[in-house]
């Protein structure tokens, strides 16, 4: 499996008609998917659909892949189109989380519903991005691409991809910052 590291060196070689492929390919990229749309849709079932369809697209669009390109650059640009799509269909701010899991212990400790508060609150700032920012801040932290791996999907300058990260970065600070005081 390839760690993130690796995954901005990994290229398209890929025939995408053999069930083989297929089957790696989701093993490798499947999970981290899934979690990516999650986190930009932040619903579990909105995010498992948006998978679904950008897998389709992504086997729709194999004829026109270019060898020696990024393959995760390239998924990350259909999962990202995806995601995108479906913010702008539902016009309607979705939660940026999923269901926190349930504790087992019957009494939260005062450390558990701190990180729980924090998370709450680092989701609604993440809320008030626009989307470019929030999926690009979303991709450089949470996925650990690269800003040419960001930037190729979002096809935009790697600059402009650096720049996004930056405003999300600061107004995320600014907005915590607020709600402290």
């Amino acid at each position: 499996m390839a760690t993130r590291s690796e995954w901005g060196k990994e290229m398209v070689l890929l025939d995408l008609s053999h069930e083989q492929t297929w089957d790696v390919l989701l093993k490798q990229h499947g999970p981290r998917g899934k979690a990516y749309c999650c986190r930009v849709l932040g619903d579990e079932h909105a995010a498992e659909d948006a998978f679904q369809t950008a897998l389709v697209n992504l086997y729709e669009s194999r004829e026109r892949i270019v060898p020696k390109t990024s393959f995760v650059a390239y998924w990350f640009k259909i999962l990202t189109n995806v995601c995108l799509n479906e913010l702008t269909r539902t016009a309607r701010r979705r939660r940026l989380h999923a269901k926190l899991p349930e504790s087992s212990v019957p009494e939260a400790s005062s450390t558990v519903l701190e990180q729980q508060e924090r998370h709450a609150r680092i989701l609604s700032a993440l809320e008030t991005l626009p989307a470019a920012q929030r999926i690009s801040v979303i991709m450089r932290c949470c996925e650990g691409l690269s800003y040419a791996d960001i930037a190729a999907a979002l096809q935009v300058k790697e600059a402009h991809a650096a720049v996004l990260v930056y405003r999300a970065k600061r107004r995320l600070a600014e907005c915590l910052k607020a709600e402290k005081e």
